[in-house]
C-alpha cells in the first residue's frame, strides 16, 4: 500500500514503466560517478521509462544530488519508504539497475531484472542470482575485482559507460514485455 501511495503522488500510473535505481553502496570504491547516473536517468526518462531512486535516509544526499544534474525529474523514495515497501516498488519496477548492494539481491529475489555495475568486487561471488540479471564491468581494467573499499582512481567504475549501461537496461525491460 505504501508503495502504490508513492507511485500515485510521485505520478507514476500503473502502467507506466519504471526503473528502481539504487546509486549507493557501503564501499566508497563501488560508487560510479555521479554525472553518468544522471546522464542515464534523463536517457531512460526520455524513452518513457520513469525512474524510481531507492535507498536508505543516509544515501538522500548523494541521491539528490544525481538528481539536480538531470533535465527530468526523477522520483525518489530514498528515505522516505519502509523496507517493505522498498521491495515492493522493485518487485513491480520493469528493471532494477545499481550497484553491488544488498538491494540488488533483494530486487533479483523479488523477480525484477537486474542490471547491475560491478568493479572493486567479484560478481561470480556476490552477483545477482537468476537468469534474467546483467553485471556490467569494465574491459581492460587491471585492478578489477581488487576488493578495495576505498580507492582514489575507481578506473574499474569509471570504465562503464551510460551507453552500455543504457542499452542492458532497455533489453531487459524489452525482454521483460515480450515475455509478459
Amino acid at each position: 500500500e505504501q508503495a502504490e501511495t508513492f507511485l500515485s503522488i510521485s505520478g507514476i500510473s500503473q502502467k507506466q514503466r519504471y526503473v528502481y535505481v539504487n546509486p549507493t553502496a557501503r564501499w566508497q570504491s563501488k560508487f560510479w560517478i555521479a554525472p553518468r547516473w544522471a546522464a542515464l536517468g534523463d536517457r531512460l526518462e526520455a524513452a518513457g521509462v520513469r525512474i524510481v531512486f531507492g535507498g536508505s535516509p543516509g544515501d538522500l544526499a548523494h541521491i539528490e544530488m544525481i538528481a539536480s544534474a538531470m533535465r527530468h525529474t526523477p522520483a525518489i523514495a530514498a528515505g522516505h519508504l519502509s523496507l517493505t515497501a522498498s521491495a515492493a516498488l522493485m518487485k513491480k519496477a520493469a528493471a532494477y539497475v545499481g550497484v553491488d548492494t544488498g538491494p540488488m539481491h533483494m530486487a533479483a529475489m523479488a523477480g525484477t531484472p537486474v542490471v547491475a555495475l560491478f568493479g572493486p568486487t567479484h560478481p561470480e561471488r556476490v552477483g545477482p542470482y537468476g537468469m534474467n540479471n546483467v553485471v556490467i564491468q569494465a574491459d581492460g581494467v587491471e585492478c578489477l575485482c581488487c576488493r578495495k573499499r576505498v580507492c582514489a582512481d575507481s578506473a574499474c567504475m569509471k570504465g562503464i559507460d551510460v551507453e552500455t549501461v543504457y542499452d542492458r537496461v532497455m533489453a531487459l525491460i524489452e525482454k521483460r514485455q515480450g515475455a509478459g
